[in-house]
């Protein structure tokens, strides 16, 4: 099975499936963690004991999840 480079996580939240995402996917990958909550995405910066929200591969994102697959390119990510 391929490696996924690309990978999106809708609904990111505290992180805990950003953390699986960190530790699967190889250094060059790029990780959008989409959270539509700021409280719960700040919660997981700060707190999550794993740091996925440190990943230099992760990007944040502050939206909806529809909203974000509906501006995101086809074809863009490997895993959702």
């Amino acid at each position: 099975r391929p490696v996924p480079k690309r990978v999106l996580v809708i609904g990111a939240g505290s992180g805990n499936d950003l953390a699986r995402a960190c530790y699967w996917c190889p250094p060059d990958a790029r990780i959008d963690a989409v959270e539509i909550d700021p409280v719960i995405q700040r919660l997981g910066v700060e707190k999550n004991p794993d740091r996925p929200y440190a990943d230099p591969r992760v990007v944040r994102h502050l939206n909806d999840g529809r909203n974000f697959l509906r501006a995101a390119p086809a074809g863009e990510y490997d895993l959702v």
